[in-house]
């Protein structure tokens, strides 16, 4: 069996291991080095996905704020291989917004917990990966204003935080788009998020779209690349109308640009 890694990633990527052989999918790949880290599902036992001619992938992710190695394990039968990929920061300035006081007290109602419980409660699933064609943007236009994975404070001497998606400005009531295929989990107007849609795509991979003024799909809706499901707004934690978009692997959030017009996550070159 052979196994092909990246050669370096960065923190907040998504990637694939890739395997090939006659008994590659009979290998389970660990993210060993998760163990010890504040991630969901930390060294989950991962089956590889066909994706024809002999070829199967796993995807991975890297926690926003992981600069160690990221170690992974790949067993097949008796024999269990084990690797280590260099991981490099973002190096980003900190973004302070300094949020009006009745955006920020947002942050602390008690509706937020249930919120966040319902949003968790979809990165537990485990459905077979539904899209066969590349990941395509929300929007057609890409102007960005906040990056992903940049540490961000809300109010003047608060936490730090990561922006865990990225911000795409554009006039109210502009049509989102679903990224790629898969089944609505989540859709409504919520305290933080706003008005909130979330597509899970199978294998562990959800898309998140927040702030809109309209949502326009129901949960169980399936939907496919390119189609409607909102409008863009100023809605939740938003001072102006934008969409922030979000790529989560398990549960974890991953650089958007990695995937887009990509059938598979690949992190840019370095």
């Amino acid at each position: 069996m052979t196994v092909t890694a990246p050669v370096t990633l960065r923190e907040g990527d998504a990637f694939v291991l890739r395997l090939s052989g006659a008994r590659a999918s009979l290998a389970r790949v660990r993210f060993s080095s998760e163990a010890g880290e504040k991630v969901r599902f930390p060294a989950e036992i991962l089956t590889p996905i066909a994706i024809g001619n002999g070829e199967f992938v796993v995807l991975g992710r890297v926690d926003l704020g992981k600069t160690t190695p990221l170690e992974y394990e790949v067993e097949l039968e008796e024999s269990v291989m084990r690797r280590s990929i260099p991981v490099t920061g973002l190096a980003q300035p900190i973004q302070r917004l300094n949020l009006p006081a009745s955006v920020n007290a947002k942050l602390a109602d008690p509706a937020r917990a249930a919120e966040d419980a319902a949003v968790e409660q979809v990165y537990t699933r485990r459905t077979p990966p539904m899209w066969t064609r590349p990941f395509q943007d929300a929007l057609s236009r890409r102007t960005r204003s906040s990056a992903f994975g940049q540490p961000r404070t809300y109010e003047t001497g608060g936490p730090v935080d990561y922006h865990l998606g990225t911000d795409y400005p554009a006039a109210a009531g502009t049509p989102v788009r679903a990224v790629n295929d898969g089944t609505v989990v989540m859709a409504g107007m919520y305290l933080v998020r706003g008005g909130l849609v979330i597509i899970d795509h199978g294998g562990g991979v959800s898309s998140l779209y927040f702030h809109q003024r309209r949502v326009t799909v129901k949960i169980g809706q399936q939907v496919s690349r390119g189609d409607p499901i909102g409008e863009v707004g100023s809605t939740g934690l938003s001072t102006g109308p934008h969409l922030h978009l979000e790529l989560r692997v398990r549960g974890q959030a991953t650089d958007p640009a990695n995937w887009m017009n990509r059938l598979w996550p690949t992190p840019p070159s370095r």
